[in-house]
């Protein structure tokens, strides 16, 4: 009992100039987060339980709990509406070319196969992130709500002819596009690089003007829509095997 007292009186004994409690701009109506800053990552209680600590949550730990169930929580209240982000499915090239010319938005095209594990891991990341930026669909599939991203995905296996026009050879497979600007950027994307390679890039794009795009385009090595994306779709490479078609 005696021990109990006096580890409650130890760890009241901490700064309290340290503790805050904030209504985070990143979250709406029902998220009040309390932070607590505390300088080392233990609290040593060693003279008074011997060598016993008592270990605390880092902040970055509590940051991401609370955003992915204020996630959550958002991706709920958009099912209980009815609405669903526009994903458009593109199976041959003059699919891919509406989907590109449709207008002036950024567009993420996403590749991937139905037997790939990977895939199946991105899909889930992508059409979470499609739920913050792209069209939503009503019941009726009508669009209630215009996003600033369009979103795509190429299935492997039904548009295999597209895929290898495109040089795709790793999957999961991303390609950024404006009407605009062209081809801005293209890499492979397993799952764990999603946030450093997807998300990061497609925040920046956002904020960019066409003129900055071009100069990232270049930065990236992507080259005009024209002569880059018609050029590949009238290359006559000789089809791979699926097996040649590794993971990331």
């Amino acid at each position: 009992m005696v021990k109990v007292i006096l580890t409650i009186l130890a760890l009241c004994a901490i700064d309290r100039n340290r503790v805050t409690c904030f209504q985070s701009s990143l979250f709406s109506g029902r998220y009040c987060s309390s932070r607590i800053s505390i300088a080392s990552d233990t609290i040593s209680t060693q003279k008074i339980l011997g060598s016993a600590h008592f270990p605390v949550t880092s902040l970055s730990l509590m940051a991401n709990d609370i955003e992915l169930e204020d996630e959550n929580f958002i991706m709920k209240g958009l099912a209980r509406r009815g609405l669903s982000p526009k994903i458009t499915e593109v199976e041959n090239v003059d699919d891919f070319l509406e989907f590109i010319g449709e207008d002036e938005r950024l567009c993420v095209v996403k590749y991937y196969a139905s037997w790939c594990k990977s895939c199946h891991k991105f899909g889930i990341r992508y059409k979470k992130l499609a739920m913050k930026h792209a069209d939503m669909l009503d019941k009726t599939d009508q669009v209630s709500e215009r996003g600033a991203v369009r979103f795509a995905e190429v299935e492997y296996g039904k548009s295999s002819s597209l895929c290898r026009s495109l040089g795709i050879r790793k999957l999961p497979y991303v390609m950024i596009h404006k009407v605009s600007v062209g081809k801005i950027a293209e890499f492979p994307c397993g799952p764990k690089y999603f946030d450093e390679r997807l998300v990061s890039r497609l925040n920046q794009y956002l904020e960019m003007s066409d003129e900055e795009l071009q100069f990232e385009q270049k930065m990236e090595g992507g080259t005009s829509l024209g002569h880059d994306i018609m050029s590949q779709l009238h290359d006559d490479a000789k089809q791979p095997s699926t097996s040649n078609i590794r993971k990331v």
